[in-house]
């Protein structure tokens, strides 16, 4: 897991956020966390989040 978070830009349309380059508990439970508070909020322009773990 890193230190810190880094956001990475995909192209003109696409965020990378990554916690760590390992699959851990910790790194996934934030992955989920994120990833589902994404989706209750329905934030406008945000139309898929595709949870990964990788380098």
């Amino acid at each position: 897991m890193y230190e810190k978070v880094k956001y990475l830009m995909a192209g003109d349309k696409a965020l990378v956020i990554e916690f760590g380059d390992e699959i851990e508990e910790e790194s996934n439970a934030k992955i989920r966390s994120l990833t589902l508070a994404m989706d209750k909020e329905a934030i406008i322009g945000i139309i898929e989040t595709i949870p990964h773990i990788g380098h």
